[in-house]
């Protein structure tokens, strides 16, 4: 049997799910471990809940408490086999498609291994319909204009020094705005105020509110967008992928240069 951990965040909860369901369509006997929203790490860490079906039709096979427990035993003892990808996030490892026995702990931040099930996978994405007439008003104007999504991610970042500055996305619009006629841009963030802030007084930008404390109204709007502009965030990535547009722009930062299979080869990098 084959353990896949589902850890961190939506995003990398996302990366997860994309590899149980690679190794499930590789006929592996596979099932998915919640144990790590159940331990006490930092305050960050801690704030992190289990969100997939909650926010998606997703369905799969999971441990039970008691086999989390005595699974973690059996790691923290060296009697299972351990794959990991700690330290090169953002690496496909070809060879992790073909074990038969053992726990996957780590993000699988890759596209590479859904290769092939990229439908199956944006089909399993697909959204609940949790969604109150402010946000379907939202979703209407997106679909009837010329929709740019702006993810900004604060939070955390800001301390970690890590966040996109303005420039970044002034550069970005302005890019876009070379390529597409009357853009539109809606922006999306854990500080909304923020946004508010440094882009007021623009009738062309739109600035989402959150209805719900989760940010799955946040990765509807970037997945239905017709471009995107997106953060350093595995949150940003997996909308702008989800985005179904054929000719879309997708504008990332040229961050995280280490991760050599991250990032989708036909995505715009603009320099920081």
């Amino acid at each position: 049997m084959l353990i896949v951990r589902i850890v961190g965040g939506l995003g990398n909860q996302m990366y997860g799910y994309a590899l149980y369901r690679a190794l499930l369509e590789r006929g592996r006997d596979v099932v998915m471990d919640l144990y790590f929203f159940g331990q006490k790490r930092s305050p960050i860490l801690d704030k992190r809940k289990f969100e997939l079906e909650s926010v998606f039709k997703v369905n799969g096979k999971y441990l039970n408490r008691v086999q989390e427990f005595f699974i973690d035993k059996a790691r923290r003892l060296h009697l299972i086999n351990l794959y990991k990808d700690r330290g090169r996030e953002g690496d496909f490892f070809p060879e992790m498609l073909n074990h038969e026995k053992g726990i996957y702990d780590g993000y699988w931040q890759s596209f590479k291994y859904i290769s092939g099930i990229e439908d199956k996978i944006r089909d399993a994405f697909t959204f609940r319909q949790q969604i109150d007439e402010r946000e379907q008003n939202i979703l209407a104007k997106i679909k009837s204009c010329n929709s740019v999504s702006v993810s900004v991610r604060r939070g955390d970042y800001v301390n970690l020094k890590c966040d996109m500055p303005k420039e970044y996305y002034t550069t970005a619009i302005k890019y876009i705005r070379e390529r597409v006629s009357d853009a539109k841009f809606f922006f999306t963030s854990d500080d909304i105020e923020w946004c508010k802030k440094n882009f007021a007084g623009n009738p062309d930008f739109e600035f989402v509110e959150k209805s719900n404390p989760d940010d799955r109204f946040d990765l509807c709007v970037i997945s239905e967008c017709k471009h995107d502009i997106i953060a350093n965030s595995t949150f940003s990535v997996w909308g702008a992928w989800l985005n179904k547009n054929p000719n879309k722009i997708t504008i990332r930062p040229d961050f995280w240069p280490e991760r050599k299979d991250f990032w989708p080869e036909d995505w715009i990098c603009l320099k920081i």
